[in-house]
């Protein structure tokens, strides 16, 4: 073999190694290359529908987040209102709200101390302010006025558990007599 045998067959080894061979190369069907763009294109408008979509979900719960800490902080003043002895609750609350908005590093218990100071006509004075309502007997149960109550009631309970016509019998003329 001569020297120009030797190059020729080393540019035409490097040709086939720079020119792609057709088993590695995939030439796809104009269809389904235009099926795949068009896949590619729903694709891509689906990412920004959902970017769109997420940036209003972000939106709602920004607005949400606020709404809730607002809430929290009118509850807040409501119940210390109300523990005060707010006589006009509802004034008293939007001047809190107007004293909060004015100074809002002031806590809700500040407010309403400087509001009972200032304005003594919304709220009650402390020795007429009732008992609190977990101190207070519910509407529904009554308490026994006499001990006659006390024998209804047990002719009334021990009516309920036998189921006896005779316990019951004796419950209604109690009752008819005592009551």
């Amino acid at each position: 073999m001569s020297e120009g045998d030797v190059e020729r067959q080393g540019v035409s080894e490097m040709d086939k190694v720079s020119e792609p061979s057709n088993a590695d190369e995939k030439q796809v069907p104009v269809s389904e290359a235009i099926r795949y763009r068009r896949r590619a294109q729903a694709a891509e408008r689906s990412v920004e529908d959902l970017r769109g979509r997420l940036e209003q979900a972000e939106t709602a719960r920004a607005a949400l987040a606020h709404r809730v800490e607002a809430l929290e902080e009118e509850r807040s003043l409501v119940r210390r209102l109300a523990e005060a002895g707010a006589v006009d609750l509802e004034a008293a609350l939007l001047l809190a709200r107007e004293r909060r908005s004015a100074s809002p590093e002031e806590d809700a218990e500040a407010v309403v101390t400087r509001l009972r100071r200032e304005k003594t006509y919304l709220f009650a004075p402390a020795s007429a302010m009732p008992p609190s309502a977990a101190m207070m007997p519910t509407a529904g149960v009554k308490t026994p006025v006499d001990g006659r109550r006390m024998t209804v009631e047990q002719a009334a309970r021990r009516a309920k558990e036998t189921g006896d016509a005779r316990d019951l019998c004796e419950y209604l003329r109690v009752r008819r007599q005592l009551g």
